[in-house]
């Protein structure tokens, strides 16, 4: 069984937030209960604050931006594989650090279910950008436990994978850096739990970390890029400005923050997760924590996703 809750904290910095850990003073905190409960091989459940209705901002429509790779052993990113990469740019030393993504998403049967059509752009040069190849994925994920925060600014899911895997999918919702524009953006951490008898939990590399745009609040089920004759200049525009600017979000500089007591792997865009030192510890707590900056001055919010995974009696997750 798995316990998993919500924690929003508001925290004052007294130091620039990309270089120290916060340990200041806690302005407010609470806990969101599963808007749904389902239970399965990961199930959770907490005795805590009602989560709001299924309804959100957050996810459905469609959603441009860029996805990255890291290292769950380190967290160094893990740039586009070369294949997909023109030799030209490889020559430049310009190989792309995240792929440009076009993501169509659909809420189902009450929020239990999500419909996902992610097209991936692949990396051009020269004519190539004014007819861009693509390559499309698509899932249909039952969602197990859904959560959402009383003022839509986190969302939580897991998706039940193979035997011993999870899937979690943690969403924050972002402030633009374009004052001019008022989409929704958010970002997605995406990893898989997997636990062995002989092992125990651990995280499985790739973590995938997303940075997206809402283009449109209604899904075009992927077909935004049927028929080819996608443009470089058509995605650069659905990504938006606040996401293209450098450096770009999966470069960022990660936190410095190393509790005591905790393994810690800090990631750029102010994201840290922190899991049990012990493999083996039932319970075993996996945060995944997001320093939001507050304005332009040192306040900033602290949004920790904790998840608390017990391993049951026939040792199935």
């Amino acid at each position: 069984n798995t316990r998993s809750s919500l924690f929003i904290t508001m925290l004052t910095f007294r130091q620039q937030l990309r270089r120290v850990l916060p340990v200041l003073s806690v302005a407010r905190a609470f806990v969101i209960q599963p808007a749904h409960q389902h239970h399965s091989r990961m199930s959770f459940s907490t005795t805590a604050l009602q989560a709001k209705t299924t309804k959100t901002n957050l996810y459905g429509g469609d959603f441009a931006g860029l996805s990255a790779t890291f290292s769950a052993t380190d967290g160094s990113l893990i740039p586009v594989p070369e294949i997909y990469v023109p030799k030209t740019l490889l020559e430049w030393g310009a190989g792309p650090s995240a792929w440009e993504v076009i993501v169509s998403e659909s809420l189902l049967d009450d929020a239990t279910a999500l419909e996902r059509q992610t097209v991936q752009v692949m990396p051009e040069v020269g004519c190539g950008i004014d007819n861009l190849d693509t390559k499309k994925v698509e899932e249909n994920l039952a969602l197990q436990s859904l959560r959402i925060t009383d003022d839509d600014s986190v969302i939580s899911f897991e998706v039940s994978l193979e035997k011993g895997k999870t899937r979690t999918e943690t969403t924050f919702a972002i402030d633009s850096d374009d004052g001019d524009d008022a989409a929704q953006h958010r970002l997605r951490i995406i990893m898989d739990i997997v636990y062995d008898a002989d092992t125990g939990f651990s995280i499985q590399t790739p973590i995938t970390m997303a940075m997206e745009r809402q283009v449109s609040g209604e899904s075009s089920g992927g077909l935004i890029a049927k028929g080819g004759g996608l443009m470089g200049s058509e995605v650069s525009t659905m990504i938006g400005k606040s996401i293209r600017a450098e450096p770009l979000f999966c470069n960022q500089a990660p936190l410095e923050w190393q509790p005591p007591g905790v393994q810690v792997l800090n990631l750029p865009a102010n994201v840290t997760i922190a899991c049990s030192p012990d493999p083996h510890q039932s319970p075993w707590m996996l945060d995944i924590v997001h320093v939001a900056p507050i304005g332009d001055g040192d306040e900033a919010e602290k949004q920790v996703v904790r998840r608390s995974l017990h391993v049951p009696t026939d040792q199935q997750v």
